[in-house]
């Protein structure tokens, strides 16, 4: 089955959720810099074996979040705005360098086609968890098809890596909704019609906003002050 057949997210394995929920914890404050991750105590608090505890933070460690002083421990690293900004900045590359090779070779619209009737029709049931799963198979056909097993790599990590959202009102939900679901029928409509400089002009424009939307949570949690 590919991406575009895809009905459900695929589900994350243990130490995945756990890398989720550390990740989460480094990027809004949860765990301070300089902070040690008890292996123990993450599981008995998470209610896991220590196994997929290490794991995860073996996965932090290689995504630059953790760093391991030897015989004393895992500490979280100071992840401050030049981390996100850097973040923001090479995702916005990679995903241009995707929607381009699409552009350029897609041979079978009915995909493409077919994500952008479903989330139509979601959207218009105001389905919240179908459209969560037709963005992870966006982001799975962008993945899948971008013409380099390398770069297809690199996607995933970066979306592995993603902040995401804390605590929203109704109405940022709402818009949220809104915003996503605009921006990826326009996405959608550009690859369909090969056209690479509007679709990546879609790609910085939106995570341009994503990336103000994430400094605004950090700014009211007094993260980078």
């Amino acid at each position: 089955m590919n991406a575009a057949q895809r009905t459900s997210p695929k589900p994350l394995t243990n130490r995945e959720r756990v890398a989720e929920i550390l990740r989460k914890g480094i990027y809004f404050g949860t765990f301070q810099p300089g902070q040690e991750l008890v292996q123990n105590t993450i599981a008995q608090q998470l209610g896991v074996s220590r196994m997929p505890v290490r794991e995860a933070i073996y996965i932090l460690l290689n995504e630059g979040l953790v760093e391991h002083i030897p015989n004393r421990g895992f500490f979280v690293k100071n992840v401050g705005r030049a981390f996100f900004e850097d973040y923001f900045f090479i995702r916005v590359l990679f995903e241009q360098r995707a929607v381009d090779y699409i552009c350029r070779h897609w041979t079978d619209p009915a995909p493409l086609k077919a994500l952008q009737e479903e989330e139509q029709e979601a959207y218009r049931k105001r389905d919240i968890p179908a459209l969560s799963a037709l963005t992870n198979r966006l982001q799975d056909y962008m993945q899948e098809n971008c013409g380099s097993p390398r770069l297809s790599a690199y996607l995933d990590l970066l979306l592995r890596m993603s902040p995401r959202r804390v605590s929203q009102s109704s109405q940022q939900r709402e818009t949220f909704i809104d915003s996503t679901f605009q921006y990826h029928q326009n996405l959608i409509s550009a690859m369909l019609e090969r056209d690479s400089a509007k679709a990546s002009a879609l790609i910085a424009e939106h995570t341009k906003r994503t990336q103000a939307h994430y400094f605004a949570i950090r700014d009211q949690l007094g993260l980078d002050g």
